[in-house]
């Protein structure tokens, strides 16, 4: 049929032409942006999925950005750490040095200057290490009146002392000084108090190193028995021992069921004990168990234990019950374990402990304390740094203490069941001018107390990196870098300043070894995070990227059809003008 209203032919090809001209802008778009997908249209579930995807791929960049900011930070302190590291080495250098008995006091005030400064150096680089803003490994902003407690708790202050006369140590008369050379002249010493000697009035003055190893063992029978104590329940010392410098070593005892178990098993409220070194000590008794002492009613100063005391009750590391008696500027460090009244310097204590710390491992079930177990004497200047683990009336100073604490403080890591806290399980007590950030079951608060015994509690810094696209736990890494540092040295040439030195360096190794750690798992989390990127990225370009070899294919092919549509449209507008050959 020939119309002149209605022209199918063009109508035709002005679809063809519509579709092929859509289909060519579809093309140019394609190869242009190097997408086959730029509108929902082009493939609705598709649309869906890859922007999911490119939202993942934005998070994952971000994260992988926090991962290395993360390890640049922990990087940051353990360089911190090195550098005190090696002024902590160089200490221990000073101090083997000063050991040495060619120097005199002029080099000796130059080696103390040296000391002085390294220490300084070492306060400093704590203070003042940060990362954009963020204090690193002094995790709680300490009042002044905390800091000076902390600069004061635990001073061992220099002891002088004075030739003694030799004598020989068989009979004693008051007023006389005997001095203790051999292992044999310090058990004779322990046989005869233990037989009711009197040695009130009368100086026993330690004047050579003992090694007490082959002794211990040759008084073992069946694994029961090693060093006898000097004093016991009856016979008690009652003289004054100083150590003059000296240190025992490999004191063994294995008496699980005897009571007041120690290098002296029982010293009178006269007795004088000062300036001894113990080391490597491994004492188990039943109650009343201490390395140095076991049961106290003197004074004991300028003192330290080294190694592990076992016991029942009433059990610390360097003394296991103080009756009314002192210690002061004393210290121990090791294990000590037992069942009731556990401390890391004393198990239980009506006297007074002042200046003295402990950084013990304590473990044990009822008033269990890093200082002291049970306390109702004083405790003033005092501190502990070690880890406490018990069931109730848990402390990091003491687990449960009716008297005073003042300025003392604090730090290592409590846990326990009821009656637990930071400094002390059940505080029955006077508390002032003290702290502890001590970490207790896993919350990791500080507690402050002021002169008047007001009391305040700060957040402990705890870092946490966004290591994942989660808000769960495994996309997080959480850790802390807080290192305790106190290093107190009045006197490089002390004996005792050994202990303090390498106390220190393994704290920091130990903290190093942690962020090393924690710096392993970061390259980890990095690894995983590339990884995830990479395989998004593929799967993203499978789905979204536009194959260019076909989509060219079909813009030439699209290209054609509208030409020739736009050609044939012109023959197709001529079709009506046939009509007119008919009129």
């Amino acid at each position: 049929m020939v119309s002149i209203n209605t022209n199918l032919s063009s109508l035709i090809v002005q679809n063809n032409l519509l579709k092929s001209t859509n289909a060519l802008n579809t093309a140019i778009e394609r190869m242009t942006t190097g997408f086959k997908i730029n509108h929902s249209s082009d493939n609705a579930a598709n649309y869906s999925i890859s922007n999911n995807y490119n939202s993942k791929l934005s998070s994952l960049e971000v994260a992988a950005q926090n991962i290395s900011m993360g390890a640049d930070m922990v990087n940051t302190a353990q360089d911190t750490i090195s550098e005190m590291q090696s002024r902590g080495e160089r200490l221990l250098e000073l101090w083997t040095q000063a050991q040495n008995g060619t120097y005199g006091a002029d080099s000796l005030n130059a080696i103390q200057a040296e000391c002085d400064a390294l220490i300084a150096e070492i306060n400093r680089l704590y203070e003042n290490a940060e990362y954009n803003g963020i204090t690193l490994l002094n995790g709680v902003s300490l009042p002044d009146w905390a800091k000076i407690v902390r600069s004061e708790a635990g001073k061992i202050s220099e002891e002088e002392y004075h030739l003694y006369q030799v004598a020989g140590c068989r009979s004693f008369s008051k007023g006389g000084t005997y001095t203790i050379s051999t292992v044999d002249d310090l058990a004779h010493l322990a046989d005869l108090v233990n037989n009711g000697v009197d040695t009130r009035g009368v100086t026993f003055v330690l004047d050579s190193d003992l090694d007490l190893s082959s002794f211990c063992a040759s008084n073992m029978e069946d694994g029961i028995g090693g060093w006898t104590p000097i004093g016991n329940d009856r016979y008690a010392f009652d003289g004054t021992f100083i150590g003059n410098g000296h240190k025992i070593s490999n004191l063994l005892i294995n008496r699980p069921k005897a009571d007041s178990q120690g290098l002296f098993g029982s010293i009178y409220r006269d007795a004088i004990i000062k300036d001894m070194a113990l080391e490597n000590v491994n004492v188990t008794g039943s109650r009343e168990v201490g390395g140095l002492v076991g049961h106290s009613d003197g004074t004991i100063e300028a003192s330290y234990s080294s190694g592990t005391v076992t016991g029942r009750g009433q059990v610390g590391g360097l003394v296991g019950a103080s009756r009314g008696g002192t210690i002061e500027a004393s210290y121990s460090s090791g294990t000590v374990t037992g069942d009731v009244a556990i401390g890391g310097l004393v198990g239980e204590s009506d006297g007074t402990i002042a200046s003295s710390y402990s950084s013990s491992t304590v473990t044990g079930e009822e008033a269990v304390g890093g200082l002291v177990g049970g306390s109702s004497g004083t405790i003033e200047a005092s501190y502990s740094t070690g880890t406490v683990t018990g069931v109730s009336e848990v402390g990091g100073l003491v687990g449960g203490s009716s008297g005073t604490i003042e300025a003392s403080y604090s730090t290592g890591t409590v846990t326990g069941v009821s009656e637990v806290g930071g400094l002390v399980g059940v505080p029955k007590c006077t508390i002032a001018s003290s702290y502890s950030t001590s970490a207790v079951n896993g919350n990791k608060t500080a507690v402050l107390i002021d002169s008047k015994g007001d009391t305040e509690e700060l957040e402990i810094q705890e870092m946490v990196l966004q290591v994942g696209i989660n808000g769960d736990e495994s996309s997080h890494i959480s850790f802390d870098m807080n290192v305790d540092v106190n290093l107190n040295i009045e006197d490089i040439s002390q004996s005792s300043v050994f202990e303090t030195i390498q106390s220190f360096l393994s704290q920091l190794s130990n903290k190093a070894t942690e962020l090393g750690a924690i710096t392993n798992r970061l390259e980890s989390a990095l690894e995983s995070t590339m990884t995830s990127m990479e395989n998004l990225t593929s799967s993203l370009s499978t789905i979204k990227d536009a194959d260019i070899s076909k989509v060219s294919s079909d813009y030439i092919r699209h290209q054609i059809l509208q030409q020739a549509s736009a050609t044939l449209l012109a023959t197709a507008n001529q079709s009506p003008s046939i009509a007119l050959q008919l009129i």
